[in-house]
């Protein structure tokens, strides 16, 4: 079976996952402390440009091909797309709000490919009369790619059934 198109990032590091799974090994591989760190700094990157309200900026830390599912079960495909989408949350009330995130663990397929895990919340918004919302809380899955020397985000999931993330010791 070919796959093109948006999907082919997704279906690759599917495979890739699936083949390491089945080959026993596992997926912390040995990679460079660089390379945390980079992924790190580029989910900053997301916050930051949340915090500034910069719906073009959260756009470009996805792939081209990228996609984001958020809470309520919406998929949004591509960068154009995912601008629009954050333009419209921030003229919503999310304005000015305040962005948090917390990577709980990072699972290297390759060199270039992670999964991660990690904490989300969002404070500061307003609903449509101006009154302040509750604070939002939940838990995301993501996995990111390496190219051109930058990672950027392939996929993204947030949900908010949990608010917090529990990874059980090794």
């Amino acid at each position: 079976m070919e796959v093109e198109g948006p999907m082919k990032t997704a279906f690759y590091a599917s495979a890739v996952f699936a083949l390491g799974l089945l080959m026993g090994g596992t997926l912390h591989s040995r990679t460079r402390p660089q390379s945390r760190d980079e992924i790190s700094r580029a989910i900053y990157a997301f916050t930051s440009a949340w915090d500034r309200s910069n719906a073009e900026a959260l756009s470009q830390s996805f792939a081209p091909e990228g996609s984001l599912v958020i809470p309520q079960g919406m998929m949004i495909q591509g960068r154009t797309a995912i601008e629009s989408f954050y333009s419209g949350v921030f003229g919503r009330g999310y304005q000015g709000s305040r962005a948090e995130s917390s990577i709980k663990r990072i699972t290297f397929l390759r060199h270039d490919i992670a999964f991660l895990d990690g904490e989300w919340s969002i404070s500061g918004a307003h609903d449509t009369t101006g009154n302040k919302r509750a604070e939002e809380r939940g838990i995301f899955f993501a996995v990111v790619v390496r190219r051109d020397r930058k990672w950027l985000i392939a996929a993204l999931r947030e949900q908010t059934s949990a608010a917090e993330l529990r990874i059980p010791d090794k």
